[in-house]
């Protein structure tokens, strides 16, 4: 490796350390690649696919190639729904199920059709895996219950006894008049199977919403992991995509890589502007099978790309938010696609490094998209970084970072990186985790008072601030980390409820 490939390597490193904790578009095929799409046995894996008659009551993951690779054939089961079917017959997380009814399972997709072509009642006998022992165990099939949680949720929850969630933002009559609007949020984990199912991302999502995606590894791109995920509303139109993060680079034409190269890990482009980028980027790659998009207004927001700018520090920050509208099964849609660029210069190697500190789209249907910002920015503000696995993440990293100063063409085995990690948190790691997440928090603060779109509150169970839809006025928090946000003063979420409910107060 000459000297030029090692500055630029150097330049790599000090860029990458600003992971950004991303995101998620239409293209769920990445996920398949690294098994890491989840499949709801309640609801199936296709939204074309008939509705279940029956369900299990569990979240499924697909086998990690490495796990096929060891000879085990089945589905993962990654969460369990409270009090259901599974639940009250044993069935654990951490279970493999490898047969139904006397028939092998081979995949997680083929145990969603078998159990939602039978009734609810019928009693289905599975085999499962738990901890290299088979056992053979009864389940008596339920009804599809609303509600439940979704393809990607990893973790359960404890029983409710109150009813259950209304679509976010509909009229609810619960202790109020018929136009009381209230919302219920449910904290949301989002692990990687990739390193040993540690929690990566935790956010706050409507009661009602699912959540398609995980955490996408690429062993050849210099940011190596980014969460990709798709957070919709199943009864409307809402949608907000976290977009995958990519490093790029400007570099010098003497190198003789052409534009769309993988150099080193980094993608060679041209370095642009936020709205260039979303233009020629992130619409052509993530809306291409949509059909024609036009933009209909956005432009570049100084005051987010301020909030990152910092004295001394090397790199230029840009922002901004562009709309585009197109049809979507015949529906009027409107897209707003949010962005924070950061470039860094390289003069000894006449290259620029720029990547997407954050990258995301929120959409609805025509003429109700500014009405629904404030509850999907919510969302995005709610996110934290589990610092365990970011601190993982350095790891393999900086492991990638040296195998690539020795030897270029051996920089794909990852399994042997991730194999290397230990639970050690250095000062550096940890110093590193904290910058990410308050820089995080700073650019969702500024885009949210660009939108007025979020207010923020004391929470006195953590004694933390969190932020939430704005304009409802009164909050609520239970010991769960659930949150209830209401516009009526009369609501009390305590009443006919066995939950404590504890109220916030805004901070001004």
């Amino acid at each position: 490796m000459n000297e030029a490939d090692r500055k630029m390597i150097g330049v790599t490193q000090k860029f990458c350390m600003r992971l950004a904790a991303a995101q998620f578009s239409d293209l769920i095929c990445f996920i398949f690649v690294i098994g890491a799409i989840f499949i709801h046995a309640a609801a199936g894996a296709q939204s074309t696919a008939p509705a279940p008659r029956a369900v299990l009551g569990v979240a499924l993951r697909e086998l990690s190639p490495q796990e096929i690779q060891s000879g085990i054939q089945g589905a993962f089961v990654q969460g369990i729904v409270p009090n259901g079917p599974a639940e009250k017959a044993g069935v654990r997380p951490g279970d493999i199920i490898v047969g139904a009814n006397r028939q092998a399972v081979a995949s997680g997709a083929q145990l969603v059709r078998m159990i939602g072509s039978r009734n609810p009642g019928d009693l289905v006998e599975l085999v499962v895996l738990r901890s290299g022992r088979r056992q053979t165990i009864g389940v008596t099939l339920a009804p599809p219950v609303a509600g439940k949680p979704s393809a990607a949720q990893s973790t359960s929850r404890p029983a409710e006894t109150e009813p259950p969630a209304k679509p976010a933002g509909t009229a609810l009559p619960a202790g109020g008049s018929a136009s009381t609007a209230i919302i219920r949020f449910r904290p949301f984990s989002v692990r990687d199977p990739q390193l040993n199912n540690r929690e990566a991302l935790r956010m706050l999502v409507p009661a009602d919403w699912r959540v398609e995606g995980g955490i996408l590894w690429r062993h050849d791109r210099a940011i190596l992991a980014t969460a990709v995920l798709r957070i919709f509303n199943p009864n409307g139109s809402e949608e907000l995509n976290l977009l995958p993060i990519e490093q790029f680079a400007q570099a010098n034409p003497g190198y003789g890589f052409g534009i769309g190269s993988n150099y080193l890990g980094s993608e060679l482009q041209p370095a642009m502007d936020p709205q260039t980028f979303v233009s020629r980027i992130v619409m052509p790659r993530y809306r291409r099978q949509i059909g024609p998009v036009t933009p209909i207004g956005g432009g570049e927001l100084p005051a987010v790309a301020q909030a990152e700018q910092s004295s001394g520090m090397p790199s230029q920050m840009r922002a901004g938010r562009f709309r585009y509208s197109y049809s979507l099964a015949k529906r009027p849609m409107e897209e707003d696609v949010y962005c924070v660029l950061s470039y860094t210069s390289a003069p000894a190697v006449q290259s620029v490094y720029w990547s997407a500190e954050q990258l995301y789209s929120i959409r609805a249907e025509r003429g109700q998209l500014d009405q629904k910002t404030k509850l999907m920015l919510a969302i995005v503000s709610s996110t934290r970084i589990n610092l365990q696995w970011y601190n993982a993440y350095l790891q393999v990293w900086e492991m990638w970072k040296a195998n690539v100063m020795q030897s270029i063409q051996n920089a794909g085995h990852l399994s042997r990186y991730i194999a290397g990690i230990n639970n050690q948190i250095t000062a550096t790691n940890r110093e590193a985790w904290e910058q990410q997440q308050a820089s995080y928090d700073r650019i969702s603060r500024r885009f949210s008072e660009y939108t007025r779109g979020v207010d923020t509150y004391h929470n006195p169970v953590t004694n933390q601030p969190i932020q939430l839809p704005g304009g409802y006025g009164r909050a609520w928090t239970n010991s769960l980390g659930e949150y209830i946000v209401s516009d009526s003063s009369s609501y009390n979420p305590n009443i006919g409820s066995s939950t404590n409910w504890q109220p916030l107060q805004r901070v001004p």
